[in-house]
């Protein structure tokens, strides 16, 4: 039984070195500047892993941009509201908005492909 508990204890002592391990991590890689993200995934097992962050972090499209004002009007519009479902008022007025569509993603110009082209080699 004894050797039960020094074992315990070495498991809890790695468990906490890697928390804080994590956290300095996550403080260095969820910031803005940094073209990576450190990704947190629990299913279907935990899984810690970096990955590019994508290029509409930074320059999302015309839909994007619609579907995330129209979230903040719903929350905007929820807020003070009491619980009458299972979910928050925010998310049931979400649900509600299933299926609604911002537009279709747009496809660049030609000339814009060529540009852009021209552009990445220099």
């Amino acid at each position: 039984m004894g050797a039960l508990r020094v074992e315990l204890k070495e498991v809890e002592e790695k468990i906490k070195k890697l928390a804080e391990r994590e956290l300095e991590l996550e403080d260095y890689y969820l910031r803005d500047d940094k073209p990576i993200q450190l990704v947190f995934r629990q299913k279907p097992r935990p899984l810690v892993f970096l990955r590019a962050k994508p290029k509409t972090a930074y320059d999302p499209t015309v839909n994007q941009i619609r579907s995330r004002l129209r979230f903040a009007e719903l929350a905007r519009k929820a807020r003070g509201r009491k619980f009458t479902g299972e979910l928050p008022p925010a998310a049931e007025m979400v649900k509600q908005m299933k299926g609604e569509r911002f537009g279709q993603t747009e496809r660049p110009r030609k000339w814009e492909v060529i540009l852009a082209e021209y552009l990445r080699r220099g």
